[in-house]
């Protein structure tokens, strides 16, 4: 299944090339739907609540894959204290293509997507109709 990099597939089958470098990755559906989000997030014709929708499912997959994971962090630090886990709204502040120019804003950023993406239906459908009227 292709996850990421569908345009320049796209563009190497119209040049008829035979070989493109890729990678292989087998580490299940989650992943696979985190990558895809992340290249989602890269694109600018995304509408303020598409955005907010996909920073929000990035972050309760990501949350989702650290409660599964079974084994505990091994402490290195000298009073045998574990490491706290980071939460999904963190991650994404680090690891996704949000805007802000600090972490700080970047967390605001992630934070206000849970926000919007957590507006009922009614008012979803209604943002959609008026973005569709704008356009």
């Amino acid at each position: 299944m292709l996850v990421a990099g569908g345009h320049r597939l796209a563009a190497a089958k119209l040049l008829k090339l035979e070989k493109i470098e890729c990678f292989v990755v087998d580490e299940g559906d989650e992943h696979a739907r985190l990558w895809e989000i992340a290249e989602n997030l890269h694109r600018e014709d995304l509408t303020r609540l598409e955005r907010s929708e996909q920073i929000t499912e990035w972050i309760k997959i990501t949350e989702n894959l650290q409660l599964s994971q079974s084994g505990s962090n091994e402490s290195k630090r000298p009073d045998g204290r574990g490491h706290r886990k980071q939460s999904g709204v963190r991650q994404a502040a680090r690891q996704l293509p949000l805007d802000g120019a600090t972490e700080a804003a970047r967390l605001h950023t992630a934070q206000r997507a849970v926000k919007i993406a957590s507006l009922s239906n009614e008012a979803k459908q209604v943002a959609r109709e008026l973005t569709t009227q704008r356009s």
